[in-house]
This record gives structure tokens, C-alpha cells and sequence, in this order.
């Protein structure tokens, strides 16, 4: 590879306007020792082949193939930047085809993930034994924030995924991956009454978790549109200190089913179905994984996506995320 750089740069200047197509038709040329045998093995047409004969000639100032007796014969130049160029391309050809392995049972990469609020309350809890099980000398990086700001930070390279409630604004060059609107479920002590009629669930005290990807906002619309409000007196940062505020008290909270069925009975707390009236609920919560393109093929990133889309599916614990059942792309 130094060899064909040396060349190209000291003797061969004009080589520096020639792309690597052109560069693989003479090397191809130089290995077959005709222009029909090297269109046909390269797929292009006698023309098209006849033409890049036509511009390496005119760019490297040299007619590089002549006719002697039936055939055609590489000038002396032509045979020196076939031996250097040659093995460089075959080298180039072989690290464009080789995909870096990716072991998670060795490896000890970082992940970064960016999460909602409301994401990580869902997901981290059976995302983390999984991880560490399967990369077991990895490190998992979390950063919450709301979509806008996860959008941001994906595109400017600090993190690998995002999981959140994403926008439409988002960077050039993001992929996503749809999820279905979560499944909501109003949280109580077993032995407070239920809440399931909106006159019960707009009249008791609630208890929150603050950023919620919007769902207060819907929830106090959908209730003034009844002609009702309610009353949010605690706010906390995390869905996993809700069970021992709402214990023994009157407070409520609308959490993910998929949270809601994974605590103990003997916590003494009991579920309500939405009062009808709330179905606008069904619109919030994290919609979408994200990644950046230039991650689409990387071994490890995908294994990492594969991983939260599988985590993710566990965690709301049915058929509540679109196209989940199969590997992430």
C-alpha cells in the first residue's frame, strides 16, 4: 500500500484525478490483457470500457496497452503501477469486505444510552441484568432527557440509541424504529376505592413523575374538556418510588401496565382501568428507538439495538410495540 502511495504521489501526479473506479478498470485490464475480456468481467459495456481506456491514457500521459503481433502489451509504465496498484486494491478489497467481530462476552466497550424520564423507569430495570450478563465487561452509560435534547446529543455523537417520545423534527440521517403508545393504568393502595369512574379519578390526590414525555399535559386537558381538574400534590423522578407513597395513603398515579404488572401483590397496591374518558393517554410515552446511519451496519451498535428492542418488548410485557418481534435494524 505505501508503495502504490509513492508512486501515485511522486511519479504518477495525475493519478490524483483518477477515482477508484478507474484505478480498478486498469488494474483489471493489466490482469486480463484486453478491453472486451476486462468489460465483460467488471459488467460494463465494450463503450463504457473503451472510454476509461480512453481517460487513464489522457490522464497518465501514456498509451499503457500496445498492439504487438495478435495482442495487446502493457507499456514498462503500465507493468510498474501494476505492481504496485495491484496488491493495494486487493488489500483495500479486503478490508471493505471484513467486518469488524463483535464478541459482548469479551468486549469492554461503552454504551451510551439517552432515555425519557419514563423510559428509563420502564426499561432499565430488566435491561441492566440483561447487559450485564451478556457484556458482562461493558458499561452501560444512561443520560435522561426529553426527545428534543436525546435528538441533539444522538446527532452530535454522544450517544449510540435514544429511546424517548421523538418529534418529527429530527436530525438528517436518524433512523428510527416505531414503538405502539404504551398501555396506562391508574395505580392505588388495594384498600382505597377505585378510581376507575372519572369523577373518582379526578376528585383524589395524585402523584406524579416529573418529566412524563407530556402525559400531565393530556391528562388535565382531557379533563377540563369534562369539566373536571385535579389535584397533583407530590412529583417524583422515577416510577420505582410511587409504590411507597401511594401505600396506605389516598394518592393515585398513572403508571405503564407494563409497570403496574411487574410489582409484587404483596405490596398491598391494586390497579384501575383509565376512566374512558382519558383514552387521549394512549398517545404519550416513548415512541421510538433512534440511532444515527452511520451506525446502521456496526456489529456492536446493532447488537445493542437488539438488545434494547428485546428489553423493551419484556418490559411493557405483550403486544404493545410494533415490529418488535424481529432483530433491530
Amino acid at each position: 500500500m505505501a508503495q502504490a502511495a509513492a508512486m501515485m504521489q511522486g511519479r504518477v501526479p495525475e493519478a490524483s484525478r483518477l477515482d477508484l473506479e478507474h484505478i480498478r478498470f486498469f488494474v483489471t485490464l493489466m490482469d486480463e490483457g484486453g478491453v472486451t475480456r476486462t468489460a465483460r468481467r467488471l459488467g460494463i459495456s465494450q463503450a463504457a470500457a473503451s472510454g476509461r481506456l480512453a481517460r487513464l491514457r489522457a490522464e497518465l500521459g501514456d498509451p499503457l496497452m500496445v498492439q504487438e503481433g495478435r495482442g495487446l502489451m502493457p507499456t514498462p509504465r503500465a507493468a510498474a503501477l501494476a505492481d504496485a496498484l495491484m496488491p493495494a486494491l486487493r488489500e483495500l478489497d479486503s478490508a471493505l469486505q471484513t467486518r469488524p467481530a463483535f464478541d459482548p462476552l469479551q468486549d469492554e466497550r461503552s454504551f451510551s444510552l439517552g432515555l425519557s424520564t419514563l423510559a428509563a423507569s420502564v426499561l432499565l430495570p430488566g435491561l441492566l441484568p440483561r447487559f450485564r450478563a451478556e457484556a458482562p465487561r461493558c458499561r452501560l452509560l444512561t443520560r435522561e432527557a426529553d426527545g428534543d435534547t436525546l435528538a441533539r446529543l444522538l446527532d452530535r455523537g454522544d450517544l449510540l440509541a435514544i429511546i424517548g417520545h421523538l418529534g418529527d423534527a429530527l436530525p438528517a440521517g436518524m433512523r428510527i424504529r416505531s414503538f405502539e403508545p404504551m398501555r396506562w393504568m391508574t395505580l392505588r393502595d388495594a384498600a382505597a376505592p377505585s378510581v376507575a369512574a372519572i369523577d373518582a379519578f379526578s376528585r383524589r390526590p395524585h402523584a406524579e413523575v416529573v418529566p412524563g414525555d407530556g402525559l400531565s399535559e393530556i391528562i388535565d386537558a382531557a379533563l377540563q374538556a369534562q369539566g373536571r381538574r385535579r389535584s397533583s400534590v407530590v412529583e417524583v423522578s422515577s416510577l420505582a418510588l410511587l409504590p411507597s407513597l401511594l401505600r396506605g395513603s389516598d394518592l393515585v398515579a398513572v403508571v405503564p401496565a407494563g409497570f403496574a404488572r411487574s410489582l409484587d401483590p404483596a405490596q398491598g397496591l391494586a390497579t384501575d382501568p383509565l376512566p374512558a374518558e382519558l383514552a387521549a393517554v394512549a398517545e404519550i410515552g416513548p415512541n421510538a428507538l433512534g440511532w444515527t446511519s452511520r451506525l446502521e451496519a456496526c456489529p456492536s451498535a446493532r447488537w445493542f439495538r437488539g438488545l434494547l428492542v428485546d428489553c423493551y418488548r419484556r418490559a411493557l410485557q405483550g403486544p404493545d410495540a410494533r415490529d418488535l418481534a424481529g432483530p433491530a435494524a
